[in-house]
């Protein structure tokens, strides 16, 4: 989770003060985003353990907008990284 909160703050240009799972299944888990002063942010973030379904679900929420009649949400970036076993810098 530090790991996590460190990349959304690197990513976002902002410092986070925290970020809470909301919401946890085995495949994925969403994240509220706290601000320095601890104030929630206007978001959340999503993180998955399957390769490639970030990008997969971007795209498919994309084109959704674009092309469809429904509101979705907005997505505003997918970070992609691996891990490396015994690896300890973050």
């Amino acid at each position: 989770m530090e790991q996590l909160r460190t990349e959304l703050s690197h990513l976002l240009g902002e410092k986070l003060s925290r970020v809470e799972c909301i919401s946890e299944k085995p495949s994925s888990a969403l994240w509220s985003l706290y601000d320095a002063q601890g104030n929630p942010l206007p978001l959340l973030a999503r993180s998955f353990t399957t390769p490639g379904v970030a990008r997969q679900l971007a795209w498919k929420i994309s084109m959704l907008a674009r092309s469809g009649t429904a509101r979705m949400p907005v997505v505003y970036g997918v970070l992609t990284h691996e891990e490396h076993p015994g690896r300890t810098c973050c």
